[in-house]
């Protein structure tokens, strides 16, 4: 077996994208907390409660490659409301993404069945990465790619920095699911692109075996196995 890296790599499986023309791509990491519901029924992976200003969520989830089983948020309280929140690393390009994707990976304490969520906030609208039971004492990787913001809309640089992410929202925390590290990556024109940057494919759920992609998997895509 082998480790691999892929970077700057965006790929389409709608023939209407091409030509893609030339990209590059930005990883962008949890860097701030933001508003909590509920925090005192999170708890980092050192069993120390998630508190605003004191214990932040965001440093339990900025590791990369992401992974779940070293550093990590898990919810212990049951509440299909409460969730902790957290903002990522702003982007200083001076131009807007022509695509986004948020990736995050994901276990629980034992295999039990439990369930969770792991969504992006754009605005005041909600898009899941992921919904549903995530015990699993591995990691799980899940990326929701999108083409436009979740409210509707090209993206623009402004839009981008402000997206957020929410983990939490369980109606079965025993055993305590885990939200470990998340990344946000949005893929740019060059500036000399030798061709124009023409990624027009619908969003797609892109799930992933994978321990790190600094590049976007976007379109029609069901699974990509095989990157580790």
């Amino acid at each position: 077996t082998v480790d691999f890296n892929i970077d700057d790599v965006a790929i389409s499986y709608a023939t209407g994208d091409y030509p893609i023309g030339g990209i590059y791509v930005k990883p962008y990491a949890p860097n701030a907390d933001g508003t909590h519901v509920n925090e005192g029924g999170f708890l980092d992976a050192g069993n120390t409660a998630i508190q605003t200003g004191v214990n932040p969520a965001y440093d339990q989830m900025d590791a990369v490659p992401i992974s779940s089983l070293t550093e990590y948020v898990t919810q212990t309280g049951t509440g299909a409301g409460d969730y902790v929140e957290v903002g990522f690393t702003n982007s200083t390009e001076g131009k807007d993404p022509i695509h986004v994707q948020v990736s995050v990976a994901m276990s629980a304490d034992t295999a039990t069945g439990n369930n969770a969520t792991y969504r992006v906030r754009d605005g005041t609208t909600d898009a899941d990465i992921f919904s549903g039971d995530p015990s699993q004492t591995t990691d799980i990787f899940r990326t929701l790619g999108m083409a436009t913001k979740p409210s509707g809309g090209a993206w623009t640089e402004t839009l981008f920095n402000a997206l957020l992410f929410r983990f939490g929202f369980s109606s079965e925390a025993t055993p305590d699911p885990r939200c470990g590290g998340v990344i946000a990556e949005a893929v740019f024109a060059e500036a000399a692109a030798a061709g124009p940057a023409n990624l027009k494919s619908r969003n797609g759920l892109v799930k992933a075996s994978v321990k790190s992609i600094n590049g976007l998997v976007i379109g029609s895509v069901k699974s990509l196995n095989g990157l580790a």
